[in-house]
C-alpha cells in the first residue's frame, strides 16, 4: 500500500522532469538536475515508510522519533530545492508559448507534482518537529460546526448526508484550536472520502460517562479497514485511499496534535459497518496535570 502512494505522489516529478528535459532540448536539460534529485527524494521517503511499517523490537514512540528524525532530515535537505524548481516551473509558463497546448499541459503537471512532494515534505516536518500548543478555553461544538461548515461543498459533491448530535451540556475543554481544526478537518474528510454516495457521516460530542471528559466520536458508513490493517492506520506514509488521493500523513499528524492535549484517538470499525474515530479528553487530573 506505501510504495504506490509514493511513487504517485513523487516519481510523477521525475518522469514529467525527465520528459521535460528531452522533450523541450538542450535549452531545458538542466531539469534532469532535480529530476535526479526527487529521484533520491523518492528513495529516502520510501525508506522512512518502510522504516514505520518494520516490525523492530522498539516501542512505538521510539520507532516514531526515528521516522521523525530521519523524515526531518530528508525535508530539510529536499524542500528548497523544490521550492527553487517550482519557481523555475512557474517562470516557464510565464515564458512559454501558450499556443503549444501540450507544452503547457506538460508544466502544469510539473507543478502539480512538485506541490504534491512539498506537501510531503511540510507533513514530514509536523510529524518530526510538531509546534507547541498555545490552549485556551474552548467550545467543542462550536469547534464541530466550524469545520462541518468548511466541508459542505465537499459532502454536496460526494452526495453523503452528515448529521450531528451534539451534546447541550458539554464541559469546556482547552483547545489549541486552529491545530484541533486541522485534526478534525482530517477526519471529516478522510470520512468523506470512506462513504459512498447517498451515505451518512455523524459527529457527536458528549460528556464521558461515569468519569470528566469529553468524547466526540466521528462514524462513516463506508465498508470500514480490513482488520489486519486496523493497527497501521496511524504509520506515516500509510493509507487505505487509492494513489493521489492524500499524503498518508494526516492520521499520523493527527494523532500527534491530539496527545498533546492529553487526549486520545482510537479508530475501530463499526458492527453496523463503516468506521468510528473516537477522541477522547480526560479530566485534568487524569493527565497526571
Amino acid at each position: 500500500m506505501v510504495q504506490p502512494r509514493l511513487v504517485a505522489i513523487s516519481a510523477g516529478a521525475v518522469v514529467v522532469l525527465i520528459a521535460a528535459g528531452l522533450v523541450f532540448g538542450r535549452g531545458y536539460a538542466f531539469l534532469l538536475i532535480p529530476a535526479l534529485l526527487l529521484s533520491i527524494y523518492v528513495a529516502c521517503v520510501m525508506g522512512i515508510a518502510w522504516l514505520s511499517a518494520a516490525k523492530f523490537p522498539f516501542s512505538d514512540a521510539e520507532k516514531r522519533q526515528a521516522v521523525g528524525q530521519l523524515g526531518a532530515g530528508v525535508a530539510h535537505e529536499v524542500k528548497n530545492p523544490l521550492m527553487t524548481l517550482l519557481t523555475g516551473v512557474r517562470y516557464l509558463q510565464q515564458h512559454v508559448p501558450t499556443d503549444d497546448p501540450p507544452v503547457r499541459t506538460l508544466l502544469e503537471d510539473m507543478q502539480e507534482a512538485v506541490k504534491r512532494a512539498d506537501a510531503v515534505i511540510t507533513g514530514l516536518l509536523d510529524y518530526a518537529d510538531p509546534p507547541a500548543l498555545t490552549r485556551t478555553p474552548a467550545d467543542l461544538n462550536a469547534v464541530v460546526e466550524h469545520c462541518v461548515g468548511t466541508l459542505r461543498r465537499q459532502l454536496l459533491a460526494a452526495h453523503v448526508t452528515l448529521t450531528r448530535e451534539l451534546s447541550t451540556d458539554l464541559p469546556g475543554v482547552a483547545l489549541d484550536t486552529p491545530r484541533f481544526q486541522q485534526v478534525l478537518a482530517n477526519v471529516l474528510t478522510n470520512a468523506v472520502h470512506a462513504t459512498p454516495p447517498q451515505g451518512t457521516i455523524t459527529v457527536r460530542t458528549f460528556p464521558r460517562k461515569g468519569r470528566a471528559g469529553v468524547v466526540l466520536e466521528v462514524d462513516d458508513t463506508g465498508s470500514g479497514i480490513p482488520a489486519d490493517l486496523l493497527g497501521r492506520v496511524f504509520d506515516p506514509f500509510f493509507t487505505t485511499k487509492a494513489p493521489g488521493a492524500g499524503t498518508g500523513l494526516g492520521l499520523a499528524v493527527s494523532r500527534q496534535i491530539v496527545e498533546l492535549h492529553g487526549a486520545s484517538i482510537n479508530i475501530t470499525n463499526r458492527q453496523e459497518g463503516g468506521v468510528r474515530v473516537t477522541i477522547t479528553f480526560s479530566a485534568p487530573n487524569e493527565r497526571g496535570s
